[in-house]
């Protein structure tokens, strides 16, 4: 999302103050229960501790020895607060519970309570504790928010109103309010356009509410032009404004921004399909967010989500978790907040918590099979190839989606076990009808990849050239086919200018980027390729491929020198040991005469796919 550059830096300081849990060693208050002379430590690693221990974002360090009471409520605290550390914020919440019915009063453990029900999505709870926040007269940032999206979601649009405007004043105010004041405002037929321009996020909620409320079409494309109008903006950003075009009547922009956004991109599923849904003017409604908002609490949610991915943006995913349930919360079908909680558990490694959302997925809904789809890669990243697929086989013998297939495929293909990998995909292939669906041009690319690796060049160069004719400007289809081209020594001139194109969509790649460079040696323009190829080590300075490359190139130009660094180099990175023989040999002898072919076409690079 494009705002204000300080967004994220607010964001992290509404949660610092909303989170931060500022004990000091005093006596406790119920010295009797607890036990005299019981010393709460002040943990000041970091503001942030409350919530972003979880992610492990801070050091989890005290400035002061924990003294250990007698009493089992203190064992309580201690151990709620061992199981935030361990991301199980459903059993500390259920420790901190018991901890507060002797102490109801403690406004930092009712903040910290407040803070570990709503990351465990205990929402009720949740906004039980930040009413008695507020209650108290707390001016807590994070519980006016949480009691402001829990109003929203009951319709209490006045209650939301109200608390809003008690929110504390500052630059988070002024970032964050206006979009849930929009959604509110909603709520009671009231709109407000003025405040909702001051970013591209605020520009799209405000088309968003517009439409919701039925103002004339030319208002929602005014936000549209409000996104367009600021520099260097996101794909998301460009997308978002061309949807709030579709729905107010300008397909024909519409449809030229998402083209636009096509090539850039280098094929997307759901862009051909809104692309097909504006110029044939048909039912747009799953492919636009806005028409699938019906209550203003789905438009909330929405917006709290945003907020939720500035900070997992910024890996602040303990927090970005928080917002994240703040938006199921208002909108419990929202498949994408499960998505963000999960990806932020992955990422940390805790598969199985990552996997416990996907599971929360129920079967009718419409993101289900994608949802265990992407259970299953987190098993196989996380060492159990065997129950991946033994859940994609169960997934396609229940729902006879192809898809769970070419998966499978996709697993064996990555572990190089390129039979089994063939063998799954055609049998997909073998069950899909001819021509193939559009939507399926990934397992021509997937099996021409298949082929190369196991030496039928034919069969793969077949495959790939269909697959590019479904998604012409990709630059990863063009890449592994001009590249086996090249390294062949056949179609230069045609491999040469689809690798130009392909590094003109990613020229920050750097398996793209040695493809144009290795097109121009293999063409003997070696002065060409020395800058092409420099440029591809600094992207990816550890490939041995690549170092290899610049090596041959060096030699050409006589920079001996240089190119016996670069073989070096290439020789310490290579993962086989039949490679790292062929660069010694180098090495020791250098090159001869130029030759055409310096590499087997069974190990042209591949960049992952992002299908």
């Amino acid at each position: 999302m494009k705002v204000k550059t300080t967004a994220s830096i607010l964001f992290l300081g509404l949660l610092a103050t909303a989170s931060g849990y500022y004990y000091t060693t005093t006596h406790h208050k119920n010295a009797d229960v607890m036990g005299e002379g019981y010393a709460v430590y002040h943990d000041n690693s970091a503001d942030l501790a409350m919530i972003q221990t979880a992610s492990g974002e801070v050091p989890h360090t005290h400035d002061k020895p924990i003294i250990h009471p007698p009493s089992t409520l203190a064992g309580a605290y201690l151990s709620s607060h061992y199981a935030q550390n361990q991301n199980d914020w459903e059993h500390a919440t259920a420790l901190l519970e018991r901890i507060l019915q002797n102490d109801p009063d403690n406004q930092e453990l009712i903040r910290q309570s407040m803070i570990l029900a709503e990351g465990a999505g205990h929402h009720d709870q949740a906004a039980e504790r930040a009413q008695s926040l507020l209650d108290k007269g707390s001016k807590d940032s994070l519980a006016h928010l949480i009691v402001t999206t829990h109003a929203i979601k009951e319709k209490q649009y006045e209650k939301a109103m109200q608390t809003l405007a008690s929110l504390p004043k500052g630059d988070m105010v002024d970032f964050v309010a206006p979009l849930l004041r929009g959604w509110a405002q909603a709520g009671l037929g009231k709109f407000d356009p003025a405040p909702l321009k001051q970013s591209t996020l605020h520009a799209y909620h405000g088309g968003m509410i517009a439409y919701y409320l039925k103002q004339p079409s030319a208002t929602v494309f005014s936000f549209a032009e409000s996104i367009l109008a600021p520099s260097g903006l996101t794909a998301e950003e460009v997308e978002r404004a061309a949807d709030l075009m579709a729905i107010s009547g300008h397909e024909k922009d519409a449809a030229n921004v998402y083209k636009a956004l096509q090539a850039q991109r280098g094929g997307s599923v759901e862009l051909s399909k809104k692309i097909a849904a504006v110029e044939s003017k048909g039912d747009m409604k799953d492919l636009v967010q806005a028409l699938s908002v019906t209550t203003p609490a789905q438009g909330a949610g929405i917006a709290i989500l945003d907020l939720a991915r500035i900070l997992f943006q910024e890996k602040s995913d303990g927090s970005a978790r928080v917002f994240a349930q703040m938006a199921l919360d208002m909108n419990p079908q929202m498949f994408d907040a499960r998505l963000l909680i999960a990806t932020s558990y992955a990422r940390s490694g805790q598969i199985d918590l990552a996997i416990r959302q996907f599971q929360m997925i129920p079967e009718s809904n419409p993101a289900y099979l994608s949802s265990q789809h992407q259970a299953a890669e987190l098993l196989n990243e996380g060492g159990r190839m065997d129950d991946a697929v033994a859940r994609l086989n169960a997934l396609y013998e229940t729902h006879k989606n192809p898809d769970s297939l070419i998966r499978i495929g996709d697993l064996y293909r990555n572990k190089e076990d390129f039979t089994k990998a063939l063998e799954l995909y055609d049998r997909v292939m073998a069950m899909l009808p001819q021509p193939l669906p559009q939507d399926y041009w990934y397992l021509l690319y997937a099996r021409g990849m298949t082929h190369e690796r196991l030496g039928n060049w034919e069969k793969a160069e077949k495959d790939l050239t269909a697959a590019l004719e479904f998604q012409p400007e990709h630059p990863y289809i063009m890449n592994y086919l001009a590249y086996a081209w090249a390294d062949q020594g056949v179609n230069l001139d045609k491999a040469l200018k689809m690798l130009e194109t392909a590094a003109a969509l990613r020229p920050n790649d750097g398996y793209i980027t040695d493809s144009l460079g290795w097109a121009h040696y293999k063409m003997g323009q070696y002065e060409k390729a020395v800058p092409y190829l420099e440029s591809a080590v600094e992207l990816l300075p550890y490939d041995s491929e690549i170092n290899d490359h610049l090596g041959d190139a060096y030699w050409r130009v006589d920079r001996k020198v240089e190119a016996r660094f670069q073989w070096e180099r290439a020789k310490n990175y290579a993962k086989a040991p039949e490679k790292g023989e062929a660069i010694a040999t180098k090495l020791a002898n250098g090159l001869d005469t130029p030759v055409v072919k310096k590499q087997a076409a069974s190990e042209i690079k591949t960049t992952p796919s992002n299908d």
